[in-house]
C-alpha cells in the first residue's frame, strides 16, 4: 500500500533508496553534469551578455536537477531527502568536470594550448586546476558591457566572488529542482511502481478559506470542492486538481490541488500565479472516481475577463 503515517493524511515517502538505483542515480547524473557542463561553457563563452551568462548559469543548475530527478525516479529512490544529497554530489562533481574543461578552454582559445591534452591534466590533477584558476583570477576573464577593453576585464576578488555565485546557482537549483520533483512522485510499494498523475481538464472556482477546506479534506470531507463549479481559464482565480493512482493498489489514491491567480502586469501582460493548496491529499477509491466523474471533463458554463492588477 501507499505509505502513510498516523499522524498525517498526506503521502510520506517511505525512504527506501536501493544501492543499484544509487549507483545508476550516480554514474548517469555524472555523465549528465559533464555533458551540460561542456555545453555550459561553450554558450558562456561566446554569448557577449552577462545577462544571458546568468540564465544559462541558472539553465544549467535546472537542466541538471531534472536529470537528477528522472534518475531517481528510474531508480526508484524514495526519498527527499536523500535525492537531495545525491543531487548536491553530482552537482560538486559536475562543477569539477566544468572547471577541468574551463581551465583547458581558456589556455587554448588564448594560450593554444592543446585543448583535449589540457583537459586530461586538469582532471587528473585538483592542484592543476586550483593553478590555472589563480592565473585567470590575475590575468582576467571577461568583461562586463559592451567595451573589452583591458580596464573593463573582471579580475581579482570579484571574479572569485562571481565563480563562488555560480557555484552556489548551478549546485542550488540542482537541488531544489531534484528535492521537488522526488518529493512530489508518488510511490506505491505494494505494487512497486510509482503512481500515475492525472491533471484534470477542469477549471474549477476558487476555494475561499483554505484554511477551513485543508482542515475538512484532512478529515475525508470534500463536500466544498465537490460543490465547486466549472468555470473558465479566464477567471480572476480558478482551481485545478491532480490526481494520483496505481490502478491495482487500492489504497493508492492522492489528490494535489493548486490555486491560480490572474493578473494584468505591466504593458497589459498576463501573468498566472500558482500556489498550492493541498499536496497529495490521500483520498478514498470511491472519492477518486467520483472526481474524475464530476471534474474529468473541461465544462465551461461562465467566463470572465481577468483581473486587472
Amino acid at each position: 500500500m501507499f505509505t502513510t503515517t498516523n499522524t498525517t493524511p498526506y503521502y510520506t515517502p517511505s525512504g527506501r533508496t536501493p544501492l543499484v538505483g544509487i549507483v545508476l542515480f550516480l554514474v548517469g547524473g555524472i555523465i549528465a553534469a559533464w555533458l551540460l557542463g561542456i555545453v555550459y561553457n561553450y554558450v558562456v563563452e561566446y554569448i557577449p551578455f552577462i545577462y544571458l551568462k546568468f540564465l544559462a548559469t541558472i539553465f544549467f543548475g535546472i537542466a541538471l536537477g531534472f536529470a537528477c530527478a528522472r534518475l531517481a525516479k528510474t531508480g526508484k529512490l524514495r526519498s527527499p531527502a536523500k535525492v537531495t544529497i545525491l543531487a548536491i554530489i553530482v552537482a560538486l562533481v559536475g562543477l569539477w568536470l566544468h572547471w577541468a574543461f574551463f581551465c583547458a578552454f581558456i589556455f587554448n582559445r588564448h594560450g593554444n594550448d592543446p585543448l583535449i591534452a589540457g583537459y586530461i591534466a586538469h582532471l587528473k590533477s585538483p592542484a592543476e586546476i586550483i593553478d590555472s584558476m589563480n592565473i585567470i583570477l590575475q590575468r582576467g576573464h571577461f568583461t562586463i558591457g559592451a567595451s573589452s577593453r583591458p580596464d573593463n576585464t573582471i579580475t581579482g576578488a570579484f571574479l572569485a566572488i562571481i565563480w563562488v555565485i555560480e557555484a552556489l546557482i548551478i549546485v542550488g537549483f540542482c537541488a531544489r529542482v531534484a528535492f521537488f520533483r522526488a518529493s512530489r512522485d508518488l510511490y506505491s510499494e505494494t505494487c512497486d511502481c510509482w503512481a500515475a498523475q492525472e491533471k484534470l481538464p477542469a477549471c474549477l472556482s476558487a476555494i475561499a478559506d483554505h484554511g477551513a477546506f485543508k482542515i475538512e479534506a484532512e478529515t475525508g470531507n470534500l463536500n466544498t470542492l465537490l460543490s465547486a463549479i466549472p468555470v473558465t481559464e479566464t477567471y480572476p482565480v480558478y482551481t485545478k486538481l491532480t490526481l494520483h493512482a496505481v490502478e491495482n493498489d487500492p489504497d493508492c489514491r492522492y489528490l494535489t490541488l493548486e490555486e491560480t491567480t490572474i493578473t494584468t502586469g505591466k504593458k497589459g501582460k498576463i501573468q498566472r500565479n500558482t500556489k498550492p493548496i493541498v499536496v497529495n491529499l490521500h483520498i478514498t477509491p470511491a472519492q477518486h472516481e467520483k472526481i474524475r466523474a464530476q471534474f474529468g471533463a473541461a465544462t465551461a458554463p461562465t467566463a470572465m475577463p481577468p483581473a486587472a492588477a
